[in-house]
């Protein structure tokens, strides 16, 4: 076995860790080393000081990671867009016309994704096809495919007799 360099042993170290055992692990590798073990610990390593000590308050904090546990605050990433435009599922529902009689509604809509984007952006939204579609699912419409679109189905209407001399 052949021995690690210490940059060589971070790259591996950081291959296996999730982000927040990195960071507690260069916390320590700092912590051991002492004054000046920051910068040094952050050159070879390749993060930031600022990671460092971040993990070094976590670890006085006792802040250690559990497994199954979340790695980063909740809260975190793109708002829903039916949080920043109050107007759009209103809009949206607009553009969809149920099918059938009153008591058995069908909820579904002949209208293309990008129809519906299309439409929406000329009211003034900002809004992405996965978007509408999670939105359409949200508002019980289904997504099935039609059934004579199901591959491998044969269809009496389709099938015609070979052409015989």
């Amino acid at each position: 076995m052949r021995d690690f360099s210490q940059e060589e042993q971070y790259k591996v170290m950081h291959g296996v860790l999730n982000e927040r055992q990195w960071r507690l692990y260069v916390a320590t590798e700092a912590k051991r080393r002492g004054t000046g073990g920051i910068s040094q610990v952050a050159r070879e390593a390749g993060v930031t000081r600022k990671t460092i000590r971040k993990g070094m308050r976590e670890l006085e904090a006792g802040a250690l990671y559990e497994p199954g546990g979340r790695i980063r605050r909740k809260g975190g990433g793109r708002k829903r867009a039916t949080d920043k435009d109050e107007t759009l599922r209103a809009d949206l529902e607009g553009l969809l016309e149920p099918k059938g009689d009153r008591p058995r509604l069908v909820r579904w809509t002949t209208k293309a994704m990008s129809k519906l984007k299309e439409a929406l952006k000329s009211q003034g939204h900002t809004i992405g096809e996965t978007a509408i579609r999670e939105l359409l699912k949200e508002m019980g419409f289904p997504f099935k495919a039609n059934e004579k679109t199901i591959e491998g189905t044969i269809w009496a209407s389709t099938m015609r007799p070979p052409n015989l001399p």
